[in-house]
């Protein structure tokens, strides 16, 4: 006998609760000898038993665990999940939301007032710009404008040192207390003739501080690069501090204080003029900008 849509109602409203259901009580409820469930008819439901999720008594054994002809997905790529799981996966409290490698350290988090941060590996990078022609010429070692390529670079001659003095501020977005990297892009007018060390020697110096802090000595950092294998009219990044302390900053719209001379003296000297179209630091970035005017 196939169970009517009352018996289901009948047997829907049963107390599943249970952790041990005898089938033939549920017939007996339903006065029948015989049902049938789906596909699987019970003769002889007083040996029939679900226990767990496991039913047992007529044959088979049916676990709930056993992921054979199971619709969807692929080997390996079934999971069950435990209530913390479950809870976790579907009642995150996002207002407070991490993605990505919260273990190892590398994600960005949404705070709860909105704001955006990276830490680890989500910290990214950017440059802090400072174009040649905004620089101002050190005083005695005046380095020149040349017209070059339709516009105009500076020109760091062979035979005198030059220089130039600029002063930078980090942006809101700079991640407080992290090392920056300072470089300049420049152009060689004549290529080196690879047979031996043609040195392009460049002095830098700057001096760091946050608002209320005092402005210190200024550090001196010198880079000798060989370029003998340098092509002339390539576009060149020449780094020359590759870790500037950061470590005493601690507030927003901090200043420094810059110069950058060529040095001729070096022995090998390239024997041409250096062009140089910017000058630039490569800094950290955690936040889009500051949560407060003045306060990061």
């Amino acid at each position: 006998m196939t169970i009517t849509s009352d018996n289901e109602q009948k047997l829907n409203k049963m107390n599943r609760a249970s952790q041990d259901i005898s089938l033939g009580t549920i017939i007996k409820d339903l006065q029948t000898t015989e049902a049938s469930l789906g596909d699987m008819s019970i003769q002889s439901a007083s040996a029939v038993n679900i226990t767990g999720g496991t039913i047992s008594g007529v044959g088979i054994t049916a676990d709930h665990n056993d992921l054979d002809n199971i619709d969807g997905g692929t080997t390996d790529e079934y999971y069950h999940l435990t209530e913390a799981q479950h809870t976790e996966a579907t009642d995150r409290e996002w207002a407070d939301g991490k993605f990505g490698d919260v273990a190892g350290g590398d994600y960005s988090e949404f705070e709860v007032d909105g704001t955006l941060v990276a830490h680890g590996d989500a910290t990214v990078w950017d440059d802090m710009r400072t174009p040649a022609s905004i620089a101002k010429a050190l005083p005695g070692k005046e380095a020149t404008f040349v017209a070059y390529r339709g516009g105009l670079v500076l020109n760091f001659a062979k035979n005198a040192d030059q220089g130039i003095a600029f002063n930078v501020q980090l942006p809101h977005s700079y991640k407080l207390g992290t090392d920056i990297e300072f470089h300049v892009h420049a152009i060689l007018p004549t290529s080196g003739a690879g047979v031996g060390a043609e040195n392009l020697k460049f002095d830098f110096t700057h001096s760091w501080a946050a608002i209320g802090d005092a402005m210190p000595t200024e550090t001196s950092v010198p880079k000798t690069t060989d370029v003998q294998n340098y092509v002339a009219h390539d576009h060149r990044l020449i780094e020359i501090a590759n870790a500037i302390s950061g470590s005493s900053i601690d507030g927003v719209s901090s200043m420094l204080i810059c110069s950058l001379t060529r040095d001729v003296s070096v022995a090998n000297n390239y024997d041409d003029a250096v062009y140089v179209m910017e000058v630039d630091f490569h800094f950290q970035i955690d936040t889009i900008g500051s949560r407060q005017e003045a306060v990061k």
